[in-house]
C-alpha cells in the first residue's frame, strides 16, 4: 500500500517524473513480502507454497476496493457539510426575503433541516461503518480462533452421576 502511494502521489506531484524515486522500490518490497509471507506458511514444499503466495498477491485488489469503501464514508460526510452549507443560506435566504414572519420561517427551516441532517448522518455513518467492518474487512482476520460457545447447564449424564454418588 505504502508503495502505491508514493507512485500516486508521484504521479499528481508538480516535479517533472511522474513517479516517486522509493515509490517502485517501496512497492516491489510490499509485493515480494505478501508472496513470500503468505508462501512460507502453505504445507508442502515448491509450487505449492508459490501457488498460495500468488493466491495471496490476488488479494490485494481486494484491499484497494475495501480502502475505496471507506472513501464512501468520506463522502458522506462531505455530503452532509454540503446540505449543511445549503440550509444555512436557504434560511438566510428566506429570512432576508419575507419580512416579518421570515425569522420564524427560516428557524424553522434550521431546526428541521439540520435535525434531518444530522439524523442521516448519524445513520448512514453507523450503517456504512458496520457494513464495512462486518462485509468486506471481515476476511481478512483469521479463521479458526475459539471455540463454540456451549450454555452452562447440567447434562443428563452428570446428573445421573451425581444421583448415584449422592452429591
Amino acid at each position: 500500500m505504502l508503495g502505491g502511494l508514493a507512485l500516486g502521489f508521484g504521479h499528481f506531484a508538480a516535479a517533472s517524473a511522474w513517479w516517486h524515486p522509493a515509490g517502485p522500490w517501496l512497492l516491489g518490497a510490499g509485493l515480494l513480502m505478501v508472496l513470500t509471507g503468505s508462501a512460507a506458511g502453505a504445507r508442502g514444499r515448491g509450487p505449492l507454497q508459490l501457488l498460495r503466495g500468488l493466491v495471496a498477491l490476488s488479494g490485494i485488489s481486494r484491499l484497494f476496493g475495501d480502502v475505496l469503501s471507506y472513501l464512501r464514508l468520506f463522502a458522506l460526510g462531505l455530503a452532509s457539510a454540503s446540505l449543511a452549507l445549503t440550509l444555512n443560506q436557504l434560511a438566510d435566504q428566506v429570512s432576508q426575503s419575507v419580512p416579518g414572519i421570515g425569522f420564524l420561517l427560516s428557524l424553522v427551516i434550521l431546526l428541521l433541516g439540520h435535525g434531518l441532517n444530522l439524523a442521516l448522518a448519524v445513520m448512514s455513518g453507523v450503517v456504512h461503518g458496520l457494513r464495512l467492518n462486518f462485509i468486506e474487512f471481515y476476511n481478512w482476520g483469521q479463521t479458526g480462533e475459539g471455540y463454540p460457545f456451549r450454555a452452562f447447564r447440567r447434562t443428563a449424564a452428570e446428573t445421573e452421576k451425581e444421583k448415584q454418588t449422592g452429591e
